[in-house]
């Protein structure tokens, strides 16, 4: 699982007395407490207030960095630690955060690129190859991530440990990878965390063996581990006011913005159920490009509920024009940094199905393509792989994938009934089973023009930031069509909701 973002230490930013003030290093203290608690809003202004009292010190700009990358706006993470390094550049802990910022904004090799400028033989070289390893993984460069990794002192620390097995599973040596996981698990001392990023990792290798009955269980134990807290009938109420709320009416009495762009494509699904494999096909053709998983408009909704009060959607009740065309506009401006010369950019971010009502009014001219699996393949992948539980607690039970499915079922339908915009409708198996018809039908949709690459969007070099990012750099197969049937004996819960025989197949 992919570890969480950590709140900065503050061992660098020295205290400096202030009359009638709190020393910075208790300032800094006090930034940081609410941000551990998730609230984002208190921990900026205190943040804000360091900024203005200590602009050369880089405390404030490094925890306003932080708190963009729990909430997913990398790119606002970088523009904030940019600001620290400008009046810091000497500081080595800054421009490793500033890789990592643009690791996880799939900057992949921007990333790397700063490492670079990094002398590594001062305290914090292995921290930099730790995160040189990492990026080289990320781009499919295996081989060259391990020969870093042997670099760094033996023994391992239990994180680099795992990752280790999981460059012998790339590498082709999987019963290796599957020996130093066991054994690493096995040890009584390895933290939770890697406990449970190991777990889903060795529940990868099993799969990879066939020994299904084993994946299950080590993923079953990993998300015992990562238990998230989801209510499934706040969640279901939570559906049914959106679909209450998202009618026709409301959509010709609501307010749009002026923004006059129809670069804006969305593709919206769950977890594990296409939408990256969609988005490379896409991002494939000359004209076009994906942006990946870009949470701005989860990020516009969030900020909307905080400036017109209440919850989303009633909040947007109030809304006005202006408003929707300045986060429009922004948004747009955001998609043109990806290039210029392309007619379509892509986002396909998660939980956009909970917002999709939003998008028409923020950009009136974007498309929108809805991306379904077969449910019991699409829960059962979500299942065995790792999600951050703090956005989608409902990953780790099967009884909690079963209601987020049904409800992401209900909201498609009606969203494809009632949204003013142009919808698609697309599943993973037609698009696996029928490579081109369907392509031709999205590239339609899209008006672009048909183009070769798209059926080659495995030979694309770009850093797929998903889970997804080593399936979809190979060619279409079949694989993962009826995986379920591996896993028939341990998914009762979805077997009832979801009776095989009433999935239709292309």
């Amino acid at each position: 699982m992919p570890p969480a973002p950590t709140p900065p230490h503050h061992s660098g930013d020295a205290p400096i007395p202030e009359s009638g003030a709190a020393p910075l290093g208790d300032r800094v203290g006090a930034a940081l407490e609410p941000l551990k608690n998730g609230d984002f809003r208190t921990a900026g202004v205190l943040a804000q207030s360091l900024i203005q009292d200590y602009p050369d010190r880089p405390a404030g700009y490094r925890i306003m960095a932080q708190i963009s990358n729990f909430r997913g706006d990398q790119p606002s993470a970088i523009r904030w630690i940019d600001q620290a390094i400008s009046r810091n550049p000497r500081n080595v802990q800054l421009k490793i955060s500033r890789s990592q910022f643009c690791h996880d904004a799939g900057r992949v090799q921007e990333a790397i690129d700063i490492l670079e400028t990094i002398t590594i033989d001062g305290p914090f070289a292995d921290k930099v190859k730790w995160r040189h390893i990492m990026s080289l993984e990320r781009l499919g460069r295996i081989d060259e991530a391990a020969a870093l990794l042997e670099e760094i002192p033996h023994p391992l620390p239990p994180a680099m440990e795992a990752f280790r097995s999981q460059l012998e599973y790339r590498q082709g040596h999987i019963e290796a990878a599957r020996h130093r996981l066991e054994r690493l698990l096995s040890q009584s001392s390895t933290p939770t965390r890697v406990r449970g990023e190991g777990l889903f990792q060795l529940s990868r290798l099993c799969d990879a063996m066939g020994n299904y009955d084993a994946a299950f269980q080590a993923a079953a134990t990993a998300n015992i581990e990562f238990r998230g807290d989801f209510d499934p009938a706040a969640f279901e109420s939570s559906t049914e006011t959106m679909i209450e709320y998202f009618t026709p009416e409301r959509f010709e009495s609501l307010p749009r913005s002026n923004v006059d762009s129809d670069l804006p494509v969305f593709i919206i699904g769950l977890p594990r159920s296409g939408t990256s494999l969609l988005e490379q096909i896409i991002d494939a053709h000359p004209k076009a490009a994906g942006s990946g998983e870009r949470r701005d408009p989860i990020l516009i909704s969030e900020d909307l509920t905080h400036v017109l009060g209440g919850s989303f959607p009633s909040c947007l009740d109030s809304v006005t024009e202006a408003t929707l065309s300045a986060a429009g506009g922004q948004y747009v401006h955001m998609l043109t940094s990806y290039g210029f010369g392309v007619s379509r950019i892509v986002n396909k971010s998660l939980s956009l199905d909970r917002i999709a009502g939003l998008l028409p009014l923020l950009t009136p001219r974007c498309r929108v393509i809805f991306m379904s699996r077969n449910p019991l393949d699409n829960l059962l992948s979500i299942f065995l792989h790792p999600l951050r539980r703090d956005r989608n607690p409902w990953a780790q039970s099967l009884d909690d994938l079963c209601v987020v499915r049904q409800s992401f079922d209900r909201l498609r339908e009606h969203w494809l009934n009632v949204l003013p915009c142009p919808c698609l409708d697309v599943s993973y198996e037609q698009l696996v089973h029928d490579q081109q018809n369907t392509t031709e039908e999205v590239l339609r949709f899209l008006d672009l023009p048909w183009n070769d690459a798209c059926m080659s969007f495995h030979n694309s070099k770009r850093a797929v930031m998903t889970p997804s990012y080593d399936q979809v750099n190979t060619s279409m197969n079949t694989n993962a069509i009826n995986r379920w049937k591996n896993y028939e004996q341990h998914i009762g819960p979805l077997l009832h909701a979801f009776p095989p025989d009433l999935q239709s197949q292309p």
